[in-house]
C-alpha cells in the first residue's frame, strides 16, 4: 500500500515537472540581430550658381584744369584807342555797345581777323626777359531777333607765350608746341565742338603797323581758327563754315589772360570789364576761371557791331 502510494506520488511529480518544462536547465538560444549598416548616402554635389558682379563704370571725371591768373608786371595799352578788323583800323569808341538799340557805326559781313593796336607799358627794363603763358579767348554772339538765326562762335587757345624782351623793350607772341584750341559753333546748321591739338603757329600774331614805330597789331586769325576747327571736326564742318558770315547785329568779345589792358591817355577810352569767356561743351574752365581780380585787370575788349545795318565804313 505504502509502495503503491509512492508510485502514485512519483507519477504525479513527473507529470508536474513535465507540465513545467520538465525541470531541465534550458537556456534559450542566443539570437543575434542581423547587423544592418545604413546605406551610404553621398549628398548630391551642389555647385552654387556663378554670380558675376554687375560691371560698374565709374562716372567720367574731367580732371580739374589749373588756370594761372598771375599777371605780368607791365600792361598793354590800347594805342590810339583802336581795334583792327580785317586789317583795318576801327575806333573802339565806335565799336562799344551803346545800348539795346545801338547798331554801332561800323559793321562787317565777313570776319577774317580781329585784333588790338597795342604797345607795352610799365615793364621793368632789365637784362632778363619776362615770359608768360597766357590764354586767349574769343566770342561772337549774333544778336539777331530772328528765331533760329542766332549764331555763336567761341574759341579759346590755351597756350600763347607772351614775352617782354628786356633789351629792346618790345613784346613778342608765339604759340608753343603743346598748345590746344577749343572751339564751339552754333547756327542754323546745328551745333559743333572741336578740339585742335596742333594749333597753327600763325593764329595769333604781333606784327608791325606801317608808319607806327611804337605799337603793333595783336591779331587773332579768326578765319584760320575756323578752318582749323573744321579740319579737326570734319563731320561738323558745315556748322563751323557758317559762322564767319554775318548780316545782323552781334556782340564780340576778346580776352587775354595774365596781362592787363589799359586805355590810351589821349584820347581816353573806357574799356569794358574782362569777359570770362567759356567754350560751351569743351569741358574746359573759363578763360579766367572765375577769378574776379583777373577779370578786372585782364585785357578784354567787348563791343557791338552790325553788318546789315551799318551806316559807316565797312572794314
Amino acid at each position: 500500500m505504502f509502495k503503491h502510494k509512492n508510485v502514485l506520488i512519483s507519477l504525479a511529480v513527473a507529470a508536474l515537472l513535465a507540465a513545467c518544462g520538465g525541470g531541465s536547465d534550458s537556456t534559450p538560444a542566443a539570437t543575434t540581430a542581423a547587423a544592418t549598416t545604413p546605406a551610404a548616402t553621398t549628398p548630391a554635389a551642389t555647385t552654387p550658381a556663378a554670380t558675376t558682379p554687375a560691371a560698374t563704370t565709374p562716372a567720367a571725371t574731367t580732371p580739374a584744369v589749373t588756370v594761372d591768373n598771375t599777371m605780368m608786371t607791365g600792361n598793354l595799352q590800347l594805342a590810339s584807342g583802336e581795334l583792327l578788323v580785317n586789317g583795318q583800323q576801327l575806333p573802339y569808341s565806335a565799336f562799344v555797345d551803346q545800348g539795346a538799340t545801338s547798331n554801332g557805326l561800323f559793321g562787317f559781313q565777313t570776319l577774317s581777323t580781329f585784333g588790338l593796336r597795342v604797345k607795352p607799358e610799365n615793364f621793368a627794363v632789365s637784362a632778363t626777359n619776362e615770359t608768360k603763358t597766357v590764354r586767349l579767348g574769343f566770342e561772337l554772339l549774333d544778336k539777331s531777333a530772328t528765331p533760329g538765326s542766332k549764331e555763336t562762335l567761341q574759341i579759346i587757345i590755351d597756350k600763347v607765350t607772351v614775352t617782354f624782351v628786356a633789351a629792346t623793350g618790345d613784346l613778342t607772341v608765339a604759340i608753343p608746341a603743346g598748345a590746344k584750341m577749343y572751339a564751339f559753333a552754333k547756327n542754323v546748321a546745328g551745333t559743333a565742338n572741336a578740339t585742335v591739338s596742333t594749333v597753327p603757329a600763325n593764329l595769333v600774331s604781333l606784327t608791325a603797323i606801317p608808319g607806327d614805330a611804337t605799337s603793333k597789331a595783336l591779331t587773332l586769325d579768326v578765319a584760320g581758327a575756323i578752318t582749323a576747327a573744321k579740319t579737326a571736326a570734319a563731320a561738323n564742318a558745315a556748322v563751323f563754315n557758317a559762322v564767319n558770315d554775318y548780316t545782323d547785329r552781334l556782340t564780340l568779345n576778346m580776352t587775354i589772360s595774365n596781362i592787363a589792358l589799359k586805355s590810351a591817355a589821349t584820347p581816353p577810352v573806357a574799356l569794358a570789364a574782362g569777359k570770362d569767356i567759356t567754350v560751351t561743351g569743351s569741358g574746359q574752365p573759363s578763360i579766367l576761371n572765375g577769378d574776379a581780380a583777373a577779370k578786372a585787370a585782364a585785357a578784354s575788349i567787348s563791343g557791338t557791331v552790325c553788318g546789315g545795318c551799318n551806316t559807316g565804313t565797312t572794314p
